[in-house]
């Protein structure tokens, strides 16, 4: 009897801790739900120098625009888009618009470098250890970067150094695949699902249309974060 009553106990005791676990992971959720802003801007910057072969840019930006609209929380984003970006663009198009989320639309080359454009709007190459220490100077807004380019990846990794979360690209990746993820991207974030939902389903979008580049887009995160519990407006 006295073993019994004694496991009696300790199964109580163990439940007990589990609920105080599981309040302790509520009220933290709850607590990061009650930080997020009520609106948050999304930039997207869009490069397409004459020397390269021309994106459909406009498009992306106007199927982004629209899937946002059509979420469930279309008045909690803001939607800026800036064209024809230079260098010496970023500052000021970041200081003026202070987003939480940027957005690079262009191109990319393989050794991981974007490419933007100089003053005669021709070719003008931007290494990712460079984006990273520009970002480091707006680190107070900026909490995730997409960059829907080719080749993206090493930039995606080394703005995360700053930024909480980034989105790059492990590879080549066709126009089609580009405005298909990002559009459903942006509306999955509309709709207050978490930064890793809302991958997912951008990534599982591509497979209706663009099967074999289901795998291009990459998802990284700061250490220590958990991107299913990333979020960037209310659910």
């Amino acid at each position: 009897a006295a073993k019994q009553n004694e496991m009696r106990h300790s199964n109580h005791d163990s439940a007990i801790r589990q609920q105080g676990n599981a309040i302790s992971r509520l009220d933290a959720r709850v607590e990061k739900l009650e930080q997020l802003p009520e609106t948050i801007t999304v930039l997207m910057l869009s490069s397409g120098p004459d020397d390269q072969i021309k994106l459909r840019q406009d498009k992306e930006a106007r199927e982004i625009r629209d899937a946002i609209q059509r979420s469930k929380n279309r008045d909690s984003i803001i939607f800026e888009d800036r064209w024809a970006v230079r260098t010496e663009d970023l500052f000021q198009a970041i200081n003026e618009t202070g987003p939480i989320i940027i957005h690079f639309s262009g191109h990319g080359s393989k050794n991981g470098d974007l490419i933007m454009e100089d003053d005669l709007g021709c070719t003008k190459t931007v290494r990712p250890d460079t984006m990273a220490r520009v970002l480091n100077t707006v680190t107070d807004n900026v909490r995730l970067l997409v960059f829907n380019a080719c080749f993206s990846m090493e930039q995606a990794k080394a703005v995360t150094e700053y930024a909480e979360a980034a989105i790059g690209m492990g590879d080549s990746i066709s126009d089609r695949a580009a405005i298909i993820f990002s559009s459903r991207f942006y509306s999955a974030l509309g709709f207050g699902l978490s930064l890793q939902k809302a991958y997912d389903q951008a990534c599982a979008s591509l497979l209706f249309d663009c099967a074999d580049e289901v795998d291009t887009p990459q998802l990284y995160v700061r250490d220590g974060l958990n991107p299913d519990e990333l979020h960037y407006v209310e659910n």
